[in-house]
């Protein structure tokens, strides 16, 4: 089951639409920041795009986010965050705000390919305009 939250409702009833007739698919207007799911609900929480806009303005909201996702996955539980952000500039990803920290906490850089031959490094497919950016996955597991 996938649960994909999103604080516009615009948003989710557009995803609500495209995705429509898919099983096991579920968008929730939330605020990421105050979620309404039980402790311990999640194996996996996956986030893309949105703690960067959130990076654009106050840090405390993303120390809220953290600890919400932190709140929200079961023990042994990962999240993922996809991000443009360097390493140095998200640490705010290590503030649990509950007296207790990831099990876990690494990042990977990712890039996208160039011209040469295809490699078995953290390469990304080449997208036009997308040529040369880097990505970071950061992994943070939650102790058992």
């Amino acid at each position: 089951h996938i649960v994909n939250i999103d604080i516009s409702q615009v948003v989710i009833d557009q995803m609500s639409h495209k995705f429509s007739g898919r099983s096991g698919v579920e968008f929730l207007q939330m605020d990421a920041t105050a979620m309404s799911f039980q402790s311990g609900s999640f194996d996996a929480v996956l986030e893309k795009g949105t703690l960067d806009a959130m990076y654009t303005g106050s840090r405390e909201s993303i120390r809220k986010v953290v600890a919400e996702v932190f709140r929200v996955l079961r023990p042994g539980g990962v999240f993922a965050s996809l991000s443009f952000g360097i390493p140095e500039t998200r640490t705010e990803l290590n503030a649990t705000g509950l007296g207790s920290e990831w099990s876990e906490f690494r990042s990977v850089e990712l890039d996208h390919a160039s011209d040469a031959a295809p490699s078995t490094s953290n390469r990304l497919p080449d997208f036009e305009g997308e040529e040369g950016r880097v990505y970071y996955l950061y992994l943070m597991t939650k102790p058992s």
